[in-house]
């Protein structure tokens, strides 16, 4: 029935085969092929995945024989590749396409095209109407084929399915020789997979994929099985839909045509692979920045630039000034070394090239490729020239890893050449027409190609997500991981450029990263980068969860971290004031994820634990927290027994002891608990004041201290809320006040505020707040008293603290960690909490007027001295802490 719609149209049936097995010499397959079937290669034997059990040799002459087997069919040629499994696993591989796609059979054979990438259509293109990339219920229409769980219907997961292209229904390249036309999701079995068989939910998406590819004019490639899944009339209302709608603005082809259009429009019959298989010179770039990708075909036979003018639609032609390949003497294909990139301020591209016979350099003015030899400015070190390539009695010609990257991403190309020999960051001087080299290089240790010009294992990747690439580095001798600094901290050896090392070290150590490429004759070891995660498929993986060695670029930037400490290591870490101790108390499992704390009259240590930060014990927002207390049985200073009093709160964050049971606050709500039977459980939970808004976690109302007035003091947090007292009915919107509240009532007032977390008061009823960026401040003036005039103009009710010069410089003593939304938070002020006074004699007279601050991000507590100041105070450092903490730990 499909052949049958499909020959109604034009008289042809274009529709691709892949296949494994088959008898070149069986009759059908010459009906078919005048028809207008083409017959394309699937492997000889299916497998799933094909690089598997550790055998390279098998997985390549399983696609390798299935080439030279379809190339035996009379009057056919395969032009295409479909990945076994491809819709359904991570079978498809950069190893593949670099070791056994790129090369040629025994007997000579290749192909030019693959369909083994699936092309999924998402809401972030916001070129498409919202009905064709929405569901009713207002989900993404595509993402649903690729569940992240299974059900009664759905079988396989595919959360981790990660051989994707997102809103690119185009052809592209891959690795200069493989025209990739990436497949529409969802392929049938995807359907199938998601939503059961013949699902008439699948035809409408495809015809809203169709009515996409359509609208964005790029092409839709199917992916149909004989199994049952649609249901052939299912695929003749599909082309019926594409016909009736659109007519002759679509053009169904199978795998050949499809090629040789690419081949005859677009390269002027100078295919991407030359007759023997190897770079015929063909690359594709942007050369007007105009968003269209234009032609340059470069090799001994052919030399011109093609730009295309999509308003005209038409092809504007010139010259190109040297071969991109030429032919060493036993008649293989070498680049030549020409290098593009943007360096000129109006965005122009150029092409240089330098290697011991040729040194020029051309700008492409629109038109043509204008001489620009001043391009060549500048590139040496220490007096030698940089080379792109040069001449290698093995390989021919070698590669020596100059690259044109923006590093700064100001929209123009750095120059950087990077081997055994020569390391240099170049910048073009526009001024001075000339290159300049900056004050950094790629690390020591890692290059972008070897001794032999090969691939060394070196990739940019934004592994941070700041913006700016970073050099991940992974051979099989050794791996390193260095971050990009675009702030410098000199002081922290952090100097422009890849100066974060995270990790590095020989293979087999650990921390290791897979490896990127792995030597011998066929190196390339599969990796790719999508979705914030690194993705390994080789022969050595298939037996790994998702066919893959995965890794996040969280587990990446994790490498360095030290693994946890026992108790009495993390204890050793501690650096206190000389004169004081630290002591162990409690440590996990007794107590875990510990937020608060406070005594109770009979020695009872409350914690509160917040298990559920930051997003549930889901990942979805279920509560978690505990409530729990602990005890010293035998009297030795250290807690040995802990009983979980309440369980499954939301995002708990602070205690106090109030008449037999505790208050605490866990926003929503303010509650009393109680044990009323003497198991250790709470059977009572009273809320007291409810309304408190959910923010973030670290942004909630939070408590509490005694006041001098026998309230209850509490912390805003910074999310506000129309609070209300369960009793009493009273509301009060919490915006930009902190509040005072009396349990046993339910009555409760605003203060002046507003403090992010632990507000404390001294013995004289001096309250303190803080919050994160700022060490502390003073509350100067109660609310209750201005309350007395409302019409009085008051223009401030806090003091802020800690104003001398670096006044927010902290000495951190564990190792410094980048944050990557605030490069110049570290050693910098970022977390303060709990601004509190000291309220007793042990320590002395030099501490009575004392706060202490936790700053957790950087592992100290930092301690500010009050001198008086009128109604209220300023702060300074102690004389010997000008330069350290009063507790720091190295334990990060």
């Amino acid at each position: 029935p499909l052949l049958n719609r499909l020959r109604q149209i034009d008289g042809r049936a274009p529709v691709s085969i892949f296949c494994n097995k088959l008898d070149p010499q069986d009759p059908q397959l010459q009906r078919w092929l005048k028809e207008g079937l083409s017959f394309e290669v699937h492997t000889l034997t299916h497998p799933c995945p094909l690089l598997a059990n550790s055998n390279f040799v098998a997985a390549a002459s399983n696609y390798h024989d299935c080439v030279d087997l379809l190339n035996r069919i009379p009057g056919h040629q395969p032009a295409a590749f479909r990945m076994p499994c491809c819709d359904s696993m991570n079978s498809p591989s950069p190893r593949f396409f670099a070791e056994m796609f790129n090369r040629v059979s025994a007997a000579g054979h290749f192909l030019t095209t693959d369909s083994s990438v699936m092309n999924l259509t998402t809401a972030s293109d916001k070129s498409l109407p919202r009905e064709l990339v929405l569901d009713a219920d207002g989900r993404e229409r595509f993402r649903k084929y690729f569940p992240a769980a299974t059900n009664a219907i759905t079988r396989l997961s595919l959360k981790w399915f990660g051989t994707t292209i997102e809103d690119y229904p185009y052809p592209y390249v891959i690795g200069k020789l493989c025209w990739e036309f990436p497949a529409m999701a969802p392929s049938d079995w995807e359907a199938n997979n998601a939503h059961g068989p013949n699902n008439p939910v699948t035809v409408a998406d495809w015809k809203a994929a169709l009515d996409a590819s359509v609208l964005k004019q790029g092409t839709f490639t199917f992916i149909f099985h004989p199994h049952g899944w649609i249901r052939p009339e299912q695929l003749v209302e599909f082309i019926d839909y594409a016909d009736k709608k659109y007519g002759r603005k679509v053009k169904f082809l199978n795998f050949r045509e499809a090629q040789e259009r690419l081949d005859k429009n677009l390269l002027l019959s100078h295919p991407l692979r030359a007759s023997n298989g190897q770079d015929n010179g063909v690359r594709l770039l942007d050369l007007n920045n105009d968003g269209c990708l234009d032609v340059i075909c470069a090799n001994e036979q052919f030399l011109q630039t093609r730009v295309w003018n999509p308003k005209e639609k038409k092809w504007t032609t010139s010259g190109f000034p040297v071969p991109l390949v030429t032919p060493d003497q036993q008649g293989n294909q070498q680049e030549s070394g020409v290098k593009f990139g943007i360096i000129h301020a109006d965005g122009r591209v150029s092409a240089l090239i330098r290697n011991e016979t040729v040194a020029k350099a051309w700008t492409f003015d629109g038109v043509q490729w204008i001489d620009d030899s001043s391009v060549l400015n500048g590139l040496e070190i220490d007096g030698e020239p940089i080379l792109t390539a040069t001449a290698d009695p093995i390989a021919g010609r070698r590669d020596l890893g100059v690259r044109f990257r923006d590093v700064d991403h100001d929209g123009h190309c750095e120059l950087i050449v990077s081997n055994e020999k020569q390391r240099g960051v170049f910048a073009w001087s526009e001024a001075e027409k000339s290159w300049k080299k900056l004050p950094f290089a790629l690390p020591r240790g890692v290059s972008i190609v070897d001794e032999r010009g090969r691939d060394n294992g070196l990739r940019f990747v934004d592994i941070n997500d700041d913006g700016f690439d970073d050099v991940i580095f992974s051979n099989e001798k050794e791996f390193a991981l260095h971050l990009f600094i675009a702030t410098p901290k000199s002081w922290l050896g952090w100097e422009r450029g890849w100066t974060f090392k995270v990790a590095s070290g020989k293979r087999g150590e650990p921390g290791e990263i897979p490896m990127i490429v792995r030597g011998g004759t066929n190196p390339n070891n599969g990796v790719w980068f999508h979705a914030k995660q690194m993705w390994a498929q080789n022969e050595e993986t298939a037996h790994l969860p998702d066919k893959v060695e995965r890794r996040s670029f969280a587990q990446l930037l994790s490498i360095a971290e030290p693994s946890p400490k026992s108790p009495e290591e993390s204890l050793a870490c501690i650096r206190v004031r000389p004169g004081f101790k630290v002591e162990l108390v409690a440590n996990e499992p007794l107590v875990v994820d510990p937020v608060a704390f406070d005594w109770g009259p009979d020695g009872k240590f409350w914690i509160v634990e917040m298990r559920d930060y930051p997003l549930g014990l889901d990942g979805h927002g279920k509560p978690g927290g505990v409530i729990k207390y602990l005890e010293d049985t035998d009297g030795d200073g250290r807690y040995d027994k802990a009983t979980v009093f309440l369980e499954n709160v939301n995002f708990p964050n602070g205690i106090m002891v109030w008449r037999q049971g505790v208050l605490v606050s866990a926003a929503p709500e303010i509650f009393y608990a109680e044990d009323t039977d003497g198991d250790g459980k709470a059977d009572v939970r009273k809320p007291i004041l409810v309304g408190f808004n959910q923010g973030n976690q670290q942004h909630r109302v939070n408590g509490f201290e005694y006041g001098l007035d026998n309230w209850v003091y509490a912390a805003n947090g910074g999310s506000g809320g129309t609070v209300k007292s369960v009793a009493t009915g009273k509301t009060a919107n919490l915006r930009g006040h902190d509040l005072r509240f009396k349990p046993d009532t339910g009555e409760f007032e605003l203060v002046e505020g507003q403090t992010q977390f632990g507000r404390h008061r001294d013995d004289w009823g001096n309250w303190f707040g803080n919050e994160n960026p700022t060490w502390l401040w003073h509350y100067f003036l109660a609310e209750h008293y201005l309350a007395r005039n409302p019409g009085l103009a008051v223009a401030a009710t806090r003091q802020v603290l800690a104003n001398y010069p670096n006044s927010t410089r902290v000495f951190p003593i564990s190792r410094p960690q980048q944050r990557f939304n605030w490069p110049e938070a570290a050693n910098n002020l970022t977390s303060a909490n709990s601004a509190t006074p000291y309220r007793d004699k042990l320590f002395g007279r030099d501490f009575a007027t004392s706060i202490f601050i936790s700053e957790p991000a950087q592992n100290v507590v930092h301690r500010e001295i009050l001198e008086t100041d009128g109604v209220t105070f300023t702060s300074h450092r102690a004389a010997d802490e000008a330069d350290r903490e009063f507790l720091a730990s190295s334990d990060n």
